[in-house]
């Protein structure tokens, strides 16, 4: 999820960040002004999270939020959640 876009033309350079990412096949991005908006990126290899949070962030002034929890825990900063069928073809949310 990506925090703090309010246009069409922040989506578009965030999505041109992001693609420029050394790995990076391809990127879905949905805009929400009223709060997050969900990313999706799709990966030739594998990409470390950090890089994607320095893609965005350079963009502007957004960030990746951290995503919820369904187990009812607290969230771990600093940590995404993996979808277990997305991690085995290196895509991730």
């Amino acid at each position: 999820m990506v925090e703090g876009l309010m246009s069409a033309a922040c989506l578009a350079e965030v999505l041109e960040r992001v693609r420029a990412v050394d790995g990076v096949t391809r990127v879905g991005l949905s805009l929400n002004r009223a709060g997050r908006s969900r990313m999706t990126v799709h990966c030739a290899r594998w990409v470390e999270t950090g890089e994607l949070r320095r893609a965005v962030s350079s963009a502007g002034s957004f960030h990746v939020a951290e995503p919820a929890r369904t187990d009812g825990a607290a969230p771990v900063p600093g940590r995404v959640v993996y979808a277990a069928e997305r991690f085995s073809t290196g895509s991730i949310q």
